[in-house]
């Protein structure tokens, strides 16, 4: 997942760290780890809807964000 993207939804939507986490039933440390790209490859598909829902974006976005995201850093 793409750092920016997340916090980019995350502050347009005037929300802190722990606001996500709570609507995700995860902790602030993990969804921190989530927008810092350090589990990406970890997220199962009812995260990753968890996270579309929540900021109001298709599951595709968030899945093809994800994808790329892991091709950038694939050598």
């Amino acid at each position: 997942m793409q750092r920016g993207y997340l916090v980019n939804l995350r502050e347009k939507r005037n929300e802190s760290q722990q606001d996500v986490a709570d609507s995700l039933g995860i902790s602030r440390q993990y969804y921190c780890m989530i927008e810092n790209g350090d589990r990406q490859k970890r997220m199962d598909v009812t995260l990753l809807a968890g996270l579309a829902n929540h900021f109001g974006v298709s599951l595709a976005e968030i899945v093809s964000l994800e994808q790329k995201s892991v091709n950038d850093y694939s050598i």
